[in-house]
């Protein structure tokens, strides 16, 4: 998954060198300041995580509102989103060494919530098309419904719960987006997400980094308003 993050880095270039230019030549003065929604974002998304040792990707839904503001220029709009997903665990069995067990099996799964802001700029291409960028932060509060079973000599075995703390994660990605109607597009794109701010993954007084990275494919819909 390590290849797919340099496609995604430019965005968040593109879109910083931009903000400072309207900082710079465009301020809007704080008792001018205005903001409206001009659009409603709605996808389906299937993640794949960086922690595959662990976790298989599965379906995630957004909703995402966009705004614009006179702080910024047209092609600008500031992104206010909500979205879900489950990650399954993968129910490999890993044989442990320096443990008294002799091996352990992680089962069940994980909700993350996901609550975030972001920048997103938009750019016309012909046919009704047009290119989005988008770089923002999210919080990521995780609920586990996960186990880890351990195995001894003889047999016997002992389930502990998984605990998983919540996360902050950047995330970056750009889509294509198609016109149909003058208020209706769609659009399909990518995403990769890594967290600055890393909780723990905890069971049976051991601690490791919580992993939520994950690249993820996206496809949805946009009603615009304005």
């Amino acid at each position: 998954m390590k290849d797919y993050k340099h496609l995604l880095k430019q965005p968040s270039k593109l879109i910083a060198s931009g903000l400072l230019a309207a900082a710079v030549s465009t301020p809007a003065a704080a008792e001018d300041f205005e903001m409206s929604v001009s659009a409603l974002r709605t996808s389906l998304s299937f993640s794949t995580p960086d922690a595959d040792d662990n976790w298989d990707g599965n379906l995630g839904i957004q909703l995402q509102g966009l705004f614009s503001t006179n702080a910024l220029p047209e092609e600008y709009k500031i992104g206010l989103f909500f979205g879900t997903t489950t990650w399954d665990a993968n129910n490999d069995t890993v044989t442990l060494t320096n443990s008294n067990a002799l091996s352990a099996q992680l089962s069940g799964e994980s909700q993350i919530t996901q609550l975030g802001a972001s920048v997103l700029l938009e750019k016309s291409l012909p046919n009704n098309l047009s290119a989005t960028l988008e770089t923002g932060v999210q919080y990521q509060i995780i609920s586990s419904d996960a186990n880890i079973t351990f195995t001894y000599s003889g047999g016997s075995t002992v389930s502990e719960k998984l605990d998983l703390d919540n996360n902050m994660a950047v995330i970056m990605g750009a889509d294509i987006n198609k016109k149909f109607q003058e208020n209706l597009s769609a659009y399909i794109g990518a995403t990769y997400q890594f967290a600055f701010i890393t909780g723990d993954a905890s069971a049976a007084g051991s601690e490791v980094d919580n992993s939520t990275d994950a690249f993820s494919v996206r496809a949805g819909i946009q009603f615009t308003f304005d």
